[in-house]
């Protein structure tokens, strides 16, 4: 009976302890799995921190290639400030050369109108100066119409008193003939002498009066 007992009480201790021994493997198991959950936290932590720097590190690169990007993109745009400020001055030029050539234009518009108007009354002044030039021409002829036949006349007259006077002359002494001769002779000649300076001096008046008009118009 006490064999039996003993026997009885050493199985039930075994069993407590296998127990308990199975009891410490379970909590064992399960801090084991606990540590491999932390192990694995862990590794990923590590893993996103790797990948945050690589994020982190390749945002950097790109934002230095922007960077870079921006300073090409400076310096195209200072080059086309420089070029649109060069096309500036000269669209500025070429209006200034259009804006004086249409000035120009428009003060030789304005000489040729003027040339035309003085062309205009230099053509009625000089047609004027023609009409009067051509009355005193007339008026000349006239004069010298007149002239002429009364120059005929004067010497008609002449010759008639020559052939009285060579009657009368017949009469008389060779001094009275000689005399009377001279004095005859000298007559008509000192009347055309007068004509003469009068048909001189007519002239010269008409020839003051054209070359008067002509300086006049010129002016």
């Amino acid at each position: 009976m006490e064999n039996t007992a003993s026997c009885s009480l050493s199985i039930e201790k075994r069993y407590d302890h296998l127990k308990s021994f199975s009891n410490n493997i379970g909590g064992l198991v399960l801090e084991l799995k606990d540590l491999i959950k932390v192990h694995e936290i862990l590794i990923y932590k590590e893993k996103l921190k790797t990948s945050e720097k690589d994020r982190i590190k390749k945002q950097q690169d790109d934002l230095l290639v922007l960077k870079q990007e921006l300073e090409i993109i400076k310096k195209e745009n200072v080059k086309m400030d420089e070029q649109l400020k060069y096309y500036k001055r000269i669209d500025g030029s070429i209006n200034s050369q259009i804006n004086n050539v249409s000035e120009n234009i428009q003060k030789v518009k304005l000489n040729i109108n003027m040339e035309q108007k003085k062309k205009m009354e230099m053509t009625k002044n000089i047609n004027e100066i023609k009409n009067k030039y051509s009355k005193t021409l007339k008026q000349k002829q006239l004069v010298n119409e007149k002239s002429s036949h009364l120059v005929k006349n004067t010497i008609g007259k002449t010759e008639l008193s020559k052939e009285v006077n060579k009657e009368k002359c017949k009469d008389i002494s060779k001094e009275t003939r000689y005399k009377n001769t001279s004095q005859i002779f000298n007559a008509p000649k000192a009347e055309d002498n007068n004509i003469k300076k009068n048909n001189e001096v007519y002239s010269k008046k008409n020839n003051y009066i054209f070359t008067y008009n002509l300086h006049a118009y010129f002016m």
